[in-house]
């Protein structure tokens, strides 16, 4: 064999030497940087910010919401059951606000439910039971009053009435 083959065949021997500590170097390289990468702990946001949240259950139904009223007022926050219907919310104007929670169904008047308002003029507290009986309880620029009623009408009111 010549010196000048021999020399060549050398040449390709370190060529081919130094690709393969290349490519070992990257099959180690890859892990280690997942690895890395996943170790990493992702930065918490101080603020977050959209116009309207929601959380669903696992078959999409939004069950809590949080955005702002339907009147672009103020906030509000509604809270459904797992078929999408309302049960309950909270809301918040310039003027005041409001809570509520329903037990039934909007058209189902077996169902039970109270609502929570204040204003800077107004409180009120209002109960709702089975077929058509229910509680009223309001304070309107220092006047008290209270109606008690129920299907038939009205059971109790105070201030009485004239």
């Amino acid at each position: 064999m010549e010196l000048a083959e021999i020399s060549k065949r050398l040449e390709r021997v370190e060529r081919s030497n130094r690709q393969l500590k290349f490519a070992c170097g990257l099959c180690l390289a890859f892990p280690l940087l997942a690895v890395a990468g996943w170790q990493t702990a992702k930065p918490i946001p101080e603020v977050l910010q959209a116009h309207r949240f929601e959380v669903l259950d696992p078959q999409g139904v939004p069950v809590v919401a949080i955005s702002s009223n339907r009147t672009s007022d103020g906030g509000s926050i509604v809270l459904r059951d797992k078929t999408g219907e309302r049960r309950g919310w909270f809301e918040a104007v310039p003027s005041g606000g409001s809570m509520g929670l329903i037990g039934a169904a909007p058209e189902d008047t077996g169902g039970t439910s109270i609502g929570l308002s204040a204003s800077s003029e107004q409180a009120t507290i209002g109960l709702s039971g089975r077929n058509s009986s229910g509680l009223n309880v309001d304070v309107s620029k220092d006047q008290p009053k209270i109606d008690l009623w129920n299907a038939k009408g009205s059971l109790f009111t105070a201030p009485w009435k004239k």
